[in-house]
């Protein structure tokens, strides 16, 4: 079930600004296909480091790696139960394909990645055990976000569920649930709530009564809830840390970029064109 997306104006607005110091590191856990759309705002000031286990991703720049290998928490190798749809590919013990396995902390090591602002994992219910196999590198970044495919059923070394199991990790770094999708059970042939996306992200406002968020802090995160279309949230970190960014960014200009994201994102599912090209002319003055 996917979590929402906007047009992505406001992250546009940050990356074209020149006004982050570093690059926007997304670690993408599960890239078959490629990253997600939603990211395309921020292409400019993207570092991407994808995996999957049996997938050859291509890589459209220089700032996109991609590595054909499973993640987990072990190095070595792995079994892999591979459907007719590969997308549901997963690692299973009586697997009849094989793979190269490694732990993020072992990449991290050897300095295969850089630390990750963001982490994406979508691994058919092996989440949880490559958060363990990454407890080093998670402590290394200084992580602002991240999407994890979950569901809350109780199983056999998941005693307090899969979310339980994920968010035990993901709180210790800092983050919190800020949004959640859940493929709904609606048919007799579906019993119970089947799988989810859950957003985690850290919380800002909160932090600032002990500590001082950087300007590149507040506008990735800024950016992160923007193309996810958590309007809020955004508006409310450019209203906390005005004194902040306004050194960098134009605040005025990126609240009202905030604001119409989502409406632009709309449109767009409901009137992919309107002829002679005046969604795309509209939609461009819109951006500036």
């Amino acid at each position: 079930m996917e979590l929402s997306e906007s047009s992505g104006l406001a992250a546009s607005f940050i990356a074209k600004s020149g006004a982050l110091d570093s690059a926007f590191v997304l670690v993408d856990i599960g890239v078959r296909g490629g990253i997600h759309s939603r990211w395309r705002p921020l292409e400019s000031v993207l570092e991407v480091y994808g995996f999957d286990a049996t997938a050859e991703v291509s890589a459209p720049n220089q700032r996109h790696h991609y590595f054909k290998l499973a993640l987990g928490d072990h190095d070595g190798e792995c079994t892999l139960h591979v459907p007719d749809n590969a997308n549901e590919t997963r690692v299973s013990s009586d697997g009849a394909h094989r793979a190269p396995m490694a732990r993020l902390d072992t990449l991290w090591a050897k300095r295969a990645l850089l630390p990750a602002d963001f982490i994406k994992i979508d691994c058919e219910n092996y989440e949880p055990q490559i958060l363990t196999g990454g407890l080093a590198y998670l402590k290394a970044c200084e992580l602002l976000g991240a999407d994890i495919e979950t569901h809350f059923h109780v199983r056999p070394g998941l005693p307090y569920s899969h979310f339980a199991a994920i968010n035990t990790v993901l709180v210790d770094r800092g983050l919190q649930v800020a949004d959640l999708a859940l493929s709904r059970a609606l048919r007799a042939d579906q019993p119970w709530n089947g799988t989810g996306n859950v957003l985690f992200s850290r919380r800002l406002v909160d932090e600032r009564r002990n500590s001082k968020p950087a300007p590149d802090t507040i506008l990735k995160t800024i950016a992160i809830f923007d193309v996810y279309g958590l309007v809020g949230p955004a508006i409310a970190l450019v209203r906390e840390f005005r004194d902040v960014i306004s050194a960098r960014i134009d605040a005025d200009a990126l609240c009202k970029k905030l604001t119409a994201s989502p409406w632009i994102a709309a449109l767009e599912r409901r009137l992919p064109h309107l002829g002679l090209g005046l969604w795309t002319r509209a939609k461009s003055r819109l951006a500036r």
